[in-house]
């Protein structure tokens, strides 16, 4: 692609942000800001709050050991909170016993203390994710008209995924824009729309060990596919191909995930050995909660992601089992420019998926956690009513 084509790209795109998509733009901007913050604000509390119970609940059972029945490791959390309320229900006496005793440990009586912070904070973090969510599902609802639509599956059809848009400011109704050119755009100037649509993702580095280890490997895919395409193009072969095991592995790593929303909460958690029984478990998920738009996402992804995975090549696609397994001698195991950018968008758009799921999963824990407490505090505005 050509920099007058690009910039030509780029002009069409500023014009397709009408008055509409600007300020819905700028909305979810600042809502987002919000929500990042609670977020912050609540993962600083969780923390403290995790040191705390962790070095507080090792110094009571030293002291008194038996005193508390643990809970089976496997045991679903429902089950959990349902014995918590039962215990302070029929045996207040030894509930507040156990408070008492509690409280002689200074790390656990600093975090009763905590205890009303914490559930502020993340009653906020709550309220402000939902804020947000409603505003972009509210947003794709009203702007995205359904000729859009139409044309973001057809895209999808052909490899190439969309849905991480949030508002329509890509000019996907443009007469002269071909699936070619889209993965053009991702590809001009050392992925430029591509690293900018992944900046979100590579500030997550260091929440957690597992994230470091993602976005190493993103990295180095980047890394792949820009020196593949731009600085060595005649032998460009070995890049894709190592940059497509790893996108592999992360697309791997997101289906697990989002076939692991919701285990353990209600019933003992499952684990599903194949692909298979993790689509049917996303599948069912996404239609039980009702999602719309993540329901028409994971239609597309789910399409892709199964013709990638099937023992036979299927015309126009990767085959995964001739790149993970090393068929050598066989053509299946070359990788293409446009294979590796179809690829990574759909691994994309199944990380925010995995993220949406985990996220509402996240937001059950939370209510859930705090659940006996807010039980509990009803019941003693009851009982002072009585008096």
């Amino acid at each position: 692609m050509t920099d007058k084509e690009y910039f030509n790209w780029l002009q069409k795109q500023q014009n397709n942000i009408t008055e509409d998509v600007q300020k819905a733009i700028d909305e979810q901007i600042r809502l987002g800001e919000i929500a990042r913050e609670k977020q912050d604000q609540y993962y600083k509390l969780q923390d403290k709050e995790i040191e705390l119970l962790k070095i507080g609940g090792q110094k009571f059972f030293e002291k008194y050991p038996g005193e508390i029945n643990i809970p089976e490791n496997d045991m679903p959390i429902i089950d959990i909170i349902d014995g918590i309320i039962k215990q302070s229900l029929l045996t207040p006496q030894k509930n507040a016993d156990v408070v008492s005793k509690m409280n002689e440990i200074p790390e656990l009586k600093q975090h009763g203390k905590m205890v009303n912070e914490i559930a502020q904070s993340a009653y906020e973090y709550v309220q402000s994710f939902f804020e947000l969510e409603t505003k972009i599902r509210q947003d794709r609802e009203n702007l995205f008209s359904q000729e859009y639509l139409d044309k973001m599956s057809q895209f999808a059809d052909e490899g190439v995924l969309l849905y991480f848009l949030e508002t329509p400011d890509m000019p996907l109704l443009d007469n002269e824009l071909t699936t070619q050119k889209i993965i053009d755009i991702f590809y001009y100037k050392e992925c430029a729309t591509l690293q900018t649509l992944l900046y979100s993702i590579m500030q997550l580095r260091d929440a957690s060990p597992s994230m470091k280890r993602k976005t190493d490997d993103i990295e180095i895919c980047l890394q792949l596919i820009i020196y593949g395409y731009s600085y060595n193009k005649d032998n460009n072969q070995g890049y894709f191909r190592t940059a497509t095991r790893n996108l592999f592995a992360l697309l791997d790593n997101e289906h697990k995930k989002c076939a692991d929303v919701f285990e353990g909460i209600i019933n003992k958690k499952k684990r599903y050995r194949t692909g298979l029984q993790r689509a049917n478990k996303i599948h069912k998920l996404i239609d039980d909660l009702n999602l719309k738009w993540e329901n028409m996402v994971w239609d597309k992804i789910n399409s892709f992601y199964k013709k990638i995975n099937l023992s036979e090549k299927c015309i126009g696609v990767i085959n995964r089992n001739s790149i993970v397994h090393g068929d050598y001698t066989f053509n299946e195991i070359d990788v293409s420019a446009n294979d590796v950018m179809k690829l990574m968008l759909l691994w994309i758009n199944m990380r925010l998926l995995a993220d949406e799921l985990c996220h509402i999963d996240e937001m059950l824990g939370i209510f859930l956690t705090y659940l006996p407490s807010i039980i509990k505090n009803e019941m003693n505005k009851c009982s002072s009513n009585l008096d």
